[in-house]
């Protein structure tokens, strides 16, 4: 019964690192750029830092990656905060986030400066 159970917590304890591992993995924080091609709002206040939703990105390569933007993104234009809803399709912006998708590119973002 002991052999059991020890057995039970290695093989818990194992999950566990491996878990822990694979989420740090995909964690790391990145730099992202390119231009919108599209802008979804969830939720949004009259002043920055209150919005959330997502912004899709072009890059360069040609792949569109979606940026989420919750209330701790930090938006900027020229270092000002601002809102999601000042971004326009075909504006650049410059992002860093952490890719929260392993299948598919999903990024969460922390900050995003607008270029234009």
């Amino acid at each position: 019964m002991r052999r059991g159970m020890m057995a039970l917590v290695a093989a818990m304890a194992v999950v566990l690192v491996v878990g822990l591992m694979g989420t740090w993995a995909v964690a790391q924080d990145d730099t992202l750029q390119g231009q919108v091609v599209s802008i979804t709002i969830t939720k949004c206040a009259l002043k920055p830092g209150t919005c959330e939703g997502w912004v899709e990105l072009r890059e360069a390569s040609g792949q569109v990656v979606k940026l989420f933007v919750d209330p701790n993104t930090r938006l900027t234009r020229a270092g000002k905060p601002i809102m999601i809803s000042e971004l326009g399709i075909g504006n650049f912006i410059r992002a860093s986030g952490s890719r929260v998708s392993t299948v598919a590119p999903w990024w969460l973002g922390k900050t995003a400066e607008l270029s234009n």
